[in-house]
């Protein structure tokens, strides 16, 4: 099987907080001193990781857990990851050698780069996470006025609105396996707005395989208008598009939108991939100090992608340069937790 499956628990923040991010209510197995923790994932057996902790720990649904000299606080089911400053300087130190190397390297390196340092703010951070106003998705469907005349472009009926971009990705997987020949879907977060149009006319590649394409438009709120054009096989430009609209629409800059079309054509998982890239925009502060929370965000959505990713996939990730790029630059950081 290919090597990448290996790449899951071993970008962990930890094993032991990381299990306990996840199970909240349960205590955890107490590792010896030194030793080399690991826990199954899927078809990944005897994937390890060494652990910072010594002790059993439980995580509260509410207030604030020790585990050793990292605190986590948990408010409203946000949490918090605090350090302490000399942990916390080696960490800036590591991910800014990480983010140099990206930045004097190829154009999808640099891209990476920008992607890790964005300063601009986005709507919303996580898929799981409330968003201001919600997120409205419209299936529109164009029908003729007349016989070989011009068109009218209709509403499927209201448009349905969602308090997640998970739950609203869930509902494009679907609305978009039935979208008609001439037909698109709209999502709308904040004053953002992406338009995935209908699959064009398929083509027939050197090898015989049939390739689609699709060009997605984003609108920004001052009027700026960008286009991005997918290439490859149907089922793959369909999950890119509904990846690369959630991530322009959430408000990650579009310099990133060649990483989410990259991942997208691998067949990865689409609300993990979002995740992936939400918790990679401004992992790195203006400051050049390291965001401990969306580290251990980037670092979970990331083994997840893994996770779920079937043989085809995972070969495809595993020769992806974004995809191995992103889990170098997550190693070199959270490397001095080790």
């Amino acid at each position: 099987m290919i090597k990448i499956k290996s790449l899951i628990l071993a970008l962990s923040l930890s094993p032991l907080l990381l299990s306990a991010w996840q199970l909240p209510n349960q205590a955890l197995p107490q590792p010896t001193s030194n030793s080399v923790s690991g826990t199954n994932s899927g078809n990944n057996s005897g994937a390890a990781s060494g652990t910072i902790f010594s002790v059993p720990v439980t995580l509260k649904n509410g207030g604030t857990t020790k585990f050793g000299n990292i605190t986590v606080t948990n408010s409203g089911g946000i949490f918090k990851i605090t350090v302490p400053p000399n942990i916390q300087n080696i960490l800036n130190t590591s991910a800014q050698r990480a983010v140099v190397t990206l930045q004097t390297g190829s154009l999808t390196q640099q891209q990476i780069a920008a992607l890790v340092g964005a300063v601009g703010p986005l709507i919303v951070n996580r898929t799981e996470a409330p968003i201001p106003g919600r997120v409205f998705v419209i299936v529109n469907i164009i029908q003729p006025l007349v016989p070989g005349g011009g068109s009218l472009l209709t509403g499927s009926g209201q448009s349905e609105s969602f308090a997640t971009l998970a739950g609203a990705i869930k509902y494009v997987r679907t609305a978009i396996t039935t979208l008609p020949v001439k037909g698109s879907i709209s999502v709308l977060i904040g004053g953002n707005t992406t338009v995935i149009p209908p699959i064009q006319a398929p083509t027939l590649n050197s090898s015989s395989i049939e390739t689609v394409k699709k060009v997605v438009t984003f609108n920004k709120p001052n009027g700026e208008t960008f286009n991005f054009e997918i290439v490859g096989p149907r089922d793959k430009v369909k999950n890119a598009g509904i990846i690369l609209a959630f991530v322009l629409a959430a408000g990650v800059d579009p310099s990133a939108a060649n990483t989410a079309i990259r991942l997208g054509l691998t067949g990865a998982d689409p609300i993990s991939t979002t995740d992936l890239i939400l918790s990679l925009n401004g992992l790195v502060t203006n400051q050049n100090a390291v965001d401990l929370t969306k580290l251990n965000q980037a670092i979970n959505a990331y083994n997840t992608i893994v996770d779920k990713a079937d043989t085809n996939s995972l070969k495809a990730l595993n020769n992806t340069t974004e995809f191995t790029n992103i889990g170098g630059l997550l190693r070199n950081t959270r490397a001095p937790l080790d």
